[in-house]
């Protein structure tokens, strides 16, 4: 409510006074000024997402996992995003749920060439914990992640982007673990990034 009302609300103004700044003069300097509080908004967004998604779940729903992923995909100019394999359906709470997916798709996104290619399927199980549950990766052909980083990523403030927060991983990274799930990247195929959710409870 504090970071909502106290911060929020003055960057909101700031905003609609710009637009009537940019409405009564063209000035190159206004980009100067709107590029920082769109990032100071995005901060903001995912500063809220910390601390709304920071205790376990206790309660969890069945949910059908694709409908999550496609429509949490933001249709990209130039980039696809790829269902490799037959979503199953889960126990999970739909917004966190939602928050994992939109903030990995957002991470590819950063850190591809403009013309990134997503996949996401289901990872098979050797043993009988498959038939209780289940993992889900991530996969991307962008630069994909040093071995020495794997562990960094997911800490508040590494960014391996110009344009980064820091934060969009790390926040996955603590709704994994209010579920009970584990998270790790490792090398796609294509030589990106696989980020590989395991021990999801299957409905």
């Amino acid at each position: 409510s504090i970071i909502s009302h106290e911060l929020r609300t003055p960057v909101q103004k700031a905003n609609s006074g710009l637009d009537l700044i940019a409405a009564d003069c063209d000035s190159g300097y206004i980009d100067d000024v709107r590029d920082p509080l769109e990032r100071m908004e995005e901060l903001l967004d995912e500063l809220i997402s910390i601390v709304k998604y920071g205790d376990s779940v206790e309660e969890t729903t069945a949910i059908d996992l694709e409908p999550i992923v496609t429509d949490t995909w933001p249709n990209a100019p130039n980039s696809s995003l790829e269902i490799e394999s037959s979503l199953p359906t889960i126990a999970a709470e739909e917004s966190r749920l939602r928050q994992v997916f939109e903030n990995l798709f957002r991470n590819a996104l950063e850190h591809g060439s403009g013309e990134t290619q997503i996949r996401v399927g289901v990872i098979e199980y050797d043993d009988a914990a498959a038939s209780e549950t289940t993992g889900i990766y991530v996969a991307d052909d962008g630069p994909g992640v040093p071995p020495e980083k794997r562990e960094q990523v997911f800490e508040y403030g590494y960014t391996g982007a110009d344009d980064g927060t820091g934060l969009g991983l790390a926040i996955v990274d603590r709704i994994v673990d209010g579920f009970g799930w584990e998270i790790t990247v490792t090398e796609s195929r294509d030589g990106g990034a696989r980020f590989e959710l395991r021990d999801i409870p299957v409905a």
